[in-house]
């Protein structure tokens, strides 16, 4: 199978544990529009927080601008893409922010080549020269059946040193998905396994604790053990709604329902519950999102 992104490592299983379930706490509203031309406009936000309005389109062959947006604090995004630049697999990338308020200005010149078995990627921040930190990952299908392995760096032309570095893994079979990534130094590790357990039911568990290799070999800092698990399931009711339910290790207890109204609206709803306090109105939310297009 292809080899994916070393980013991309768990996935499946940080996706199923968090979309739809965040929606908790926020009453948020999200159009998307898509013209005959091939441009989508996509303005989101939550009531009285940050509202955003972007735009995705290609003007040309093999560029895409996946993401051009403005926001109520003043800032401003951008994402854009060259595929097939020189050779096949060949991919560079723009990645920018810039405008009022205290983050920091960013442009980040990016490289990705892949193969059916392999995977390179390689960034650097071209706004930030004083403290330029060059990012890169690698994954590569080894010789076992649904076996990825990868590793990242970043290395810092300031100090003329390395940052940070990771490792990672991620076995698939046709129904399961196993994966372990350690960062940080290697000080951390996180554990995930994703099942789908029929056509419609997915279930998803983590494990994520401040404990590695790093920690055995002494390149990661030492100090108090924090680990943290969660499980959580999707059912797919029919073709329109879905309903999740997950719970971790904090006595938080996720619900959410999912109905798609028709073609371009569809309605989510979820809260959170503080089990440790089920007849208390504390630490408990609710929210929902509404989805148009």
């Amino acid at each position: 199978m292809p080899v994916g992104k070393f980013k991309d490592t768990g996935k499946a299983t940080k996706d199923l544990l968090k979309d739809n379930f965040d929606v908790t706490g926020d009453n948020s509203l999200k159009v998307v529009n898509k013209t005959a031309n091939g441009v989508t406009f996509t303005t989101e936000g939550t009531v009285g927080k940050k509202w955003s309005s972007s735009m995705k389109f290609s003007p040309a062959e093999g560029v895409t601008v996946k993401k051009f947006k403005a926001d109520t604090n003043g800032r401003f995004f951008g994402e854009a893409t060259l595929d097939g630049a020189f050779v096949d697999g060949l991919q560079f990338s723009l990645n920018f922010e810039d405008g009022s308020g205290t983050a920091k200005s960013k442009a980040v010149v990016g490289l990705n080549y892949s193969t059916s078995d392999f995977h390179l990627a390689a960034d650097v921040d071209a706004a930030n020269v004083e403290s330029t930190v060059l990012n890169a990952a690698v994954n590569v299908n080894v010789p076992v059946d649904g076996l990825t392995i990868g590793g990242s760096a970043s290395f810092n032309t300031g100090t003329q040193g390395i940052d940070n570095y990771s490792a990672a893994f991620e076995y698939t079979t046709a129904d399961m998905t196993f994966s372990a990534t350690s960062g940080d130094g290697l000080g951390s590790t996180s554990f995930g396994v994703h099942h789908a357990y029929d056509a419609n039911t997915n279930i998803g568990a983590s494990v994520c604790t401040n404990r590695g290799l790093g920690n055995l070999i002494g390149t990661a800092a030492s100090g108090d053990v924090d680990t943290k698990m969660a499980i959580g399931v999707t059912n797919a009711l029919d073709k329109d709604s879905t309903i999740g339910a997950k719970i971790d290790c904090c006595n938080n207890l996720g619900l959410f329902y999912t109905q798609r109204m028709n073609n371009n609206l569809t309605l989510t709803t979820a809260a959170k519950i503080d089990v440790s306090k089920w007849t208390q109105n504390d630490g408990h939310s609710a929210g929902f999102k509404l989805t148009y297009g």
